[in-house]
This record gives structure tokens, C-alpha cells and sequence, in this order.
């Protein structure tokens, strides 16, 4: 896949128009949380809730986050982009607002598995009719922990098949993000939503930061409560003989090594709940985003040369 020219990789990832036809941001705005997104200045969303302004974004809260989102890898206004800085920050006053359940019919299953063939054929392809929700989820979760194992070929995995950043590229739809084999934590939890979206199993996408860094998970609505999905890791989050959300771990970092410590992915630790946002990405509304492709920036091919697929 390196050897596509880019021009190339840029229209497949505009659509049928072309990456000349595609604006750089989408006509028209996506709808969070069904709210309304009130004014995108490069780096800050409002979202409205009546008349409250829902805290969205990581912007502002150390200046090391503010380097990592300044020098951010995806083209602005991009899918990855907009999702990332319309989430909403997890907290006292927004617990019982992201916590509420979820409606259902705004994910339009039906609409999306219609459109998204492959997809619903990769999702079906991991479950069958004998298992619940739970099951479903965890066979999604492994199969995309493995996804730079197996593409964009069985033989030549993600490590030998780019060899440098600037031989990868980043962002496209998600049928793109698995014929490449990502790897990349944003992009493997927007493949989780897709397949189990695909199941008709409500989901989301979670951010999770330290001081200094950060992690995407995914959360699921099944036997009526959220639950917290590590895609890239295969972890969902059990302990004690329950399923926890993002916010249940929040409630529960003093016995986080207890609870969890069995997981040893290095994103799977109590400094990375300290600051936790969550974001709606629902694959039926795909056409209010934008799925132009980026390539390697100067920040990242300095901060990924010494450790690119040697992790």
C-alpha cells in the first residue's frame, strides 16, 4: 500500500467525488449527544444543551496536551478531528447527562448497515446468532486488537508493510483503517463502533488522558448499561463480577491496580483517567464528516522515528 500514489489514496478516502469534490469540512454539522454544534474556530467546539454549554475537548488543560493536539497527525476538520474536540468532559456535572440511555433509533442501524456492506459482512463474519451482546462485544475487540496483525497482508503485517511513518497514512473511512491494518488507538476504537454499530449494539468512543498523554476506548450500551472497551488492547473492563463504564472507573482508581491490574497494556492505568471526555460517532451520519486521508507530520516523524513498529 505504500506504493498507492497519494492522489489516489486521497480520492478513496473522499468518496465517489474525489478529494477535489469533497470540501475539507463536511457541508453539513454532525449532531452530538443530539445537541447542537455552535461554533468550530480550528480548535473549540460548544455544544448546547438548552442553554448550557457542555465542557468539550482537551484544549487548555496542560500546555504538553496542548503540543500533542497543535501537531495532531489528522487533517483539520476530519473525522478524527471533529469527534476528538466535540467530546464532552466526563465529570460531576455532566456524569448523569452522558450517563442517561441511550435512544436507539438515532443510530439508524438499518440506514447504516444498508450502506456499509463490508462492514456488515466483517462483523457478521465474528459472531453468530447464539451469542449476546457481551460475546459480541469481545469478538469485536479482539478482532480489532489484531487488525495490524493481519492486514493489509497476512504475510506482510502493519510492521513490515510500512516500513517508516512516512510510508502510513492517516484517516479514511473505515474500511480503509482496516485494509491498512491500523494500529492507531483513534482510528482502531472508530473500526469497534463500525462492527459493533454493524451488530446493532449502541456505541462510542471514550478519550482517557494523563498530564502528558492519551488513549482512545470505546464504550458500549448492552444489558442496560455502559461498558468500557480498550478495541486496540482487547480489554473490556470487568472486575469483581460487574462491567464498568469510564465513569465507574473514575469511582474506582484507589483500587484500580486491584481491580484491573491483570490487563498489562501500558494505556490501562489509573494517570490515564485523569481527564476522560466522551464523543458520539455514529456510522449511519457518515456523510456529515469529512474522511480525507493526512499524511506523517514533522512532530510525528520526529516523535515516532526511534519507536515506529519496534513497540
Amino acid at each position: 500500500q505504500q506504493n498507492v500514489p497519494r492522489a489516489v489514496l486521497r480520492d478513496a478516502a473522499a468518496g465517489p467525488g474525489g478529494a477535489r469534490d469533497r470540501p475539507e469540512k463536511p457541508a453539513r454539522r454532525p449532531e452530538i449527544f443530539g445537541c447542537t454544534l455552535k461554533n468550530h474556530h480550528i480548535q473549540h467546539w460548544k455544544i448546547l444543551k438548552g442553554r448550557d454549554i457542555l465542557k468539550t475537548g482537551f484544549w487548555g488543560i496542560t500546555p504538553t496536551l496542548d503540543t500533542l493536539l497543535e501537531n495532531r497527525i489528522f487533517a483539520k476538520g476530519t473525522v478524527d478531528a471533529v469527534i476528538q474536540d466535540c467530546a464532552v468532559v466526563l465529570d460531576k456535572e455532566t456524569h448523569s447527562f452522558l450517563y442517561q440511555q441511550p435512544d436507539v433509533s438515532r443510530f439508524r442501524f438499518d440506514a447504516y448497515i444498508q450502506q456499509r456492506k463490508i462492514l456488515e459482512t466483517i462483523a457478521n463474519s465474528l459472531v453468530d446468532d447464539q451469542m449476546d451482546e457481551i460475546q459480541k462485544i469481545h469478538k469485536a475487540a479482539f478482532f480489532t486488537s489484531k487488525m495490524a496483525e493481519i492486514y493489509p497482508l497476512p504475510h506482510e503485517a502493519n510492521e513490515r508493510a510500512y516500513p517508516s511513518p512516512d510510508a502510513y497514512f492517516w484517516g479514511g473511512t473505515e474500511e480503509m483503517l482496516i485494509a491498512k491494518g491500523t494500529d492507531w488507538c483513534g482510528e482502531v476504537a472508530r473500526v469497534f463502533c463500525a462492527l459493533t454499530q454493524a451488530m446493532r449494539i449502541p456505541s462510542r468512543i471514550v478519550y482517557t488522558f494523563s498530564d502528558t498523554d492519551g488513549h482512545v476506548l470505546n464504550e458500549c450500551f448492552v444489558n442496560n448499561q455502559w461498558v468500557l472497551v480498550d478495541s486496540t488492547n482487547n480489554i473490556v473492563y470487568w472486575a469483581k463480577d460487574r462491567y464498568y463504564s469510564a465513569w465507574d472507573v473514575i469511582g474506582s482508581l484507589a483500587a484500580f491496580g486491584q481491580l484491573f491490574g491483570k490487563n498489562k497494556a501500558y494505556y490501562c492505568a489509573p494517570e490515564f483517567f485523569k481527564y476522560v471526555a466522551i464523543s458520539e460517532y455514529m456510522l449511519a451520519d457518515a456523510e456529515k464528516y469529512s474522511y480525507r486521508i493526512a499524511f506523517c507530520n514533522d512532530y510525528y516523524r520526529k516523535a515516532l522515528k526511534d519507536a515506529w513498529n519496534n513497540a
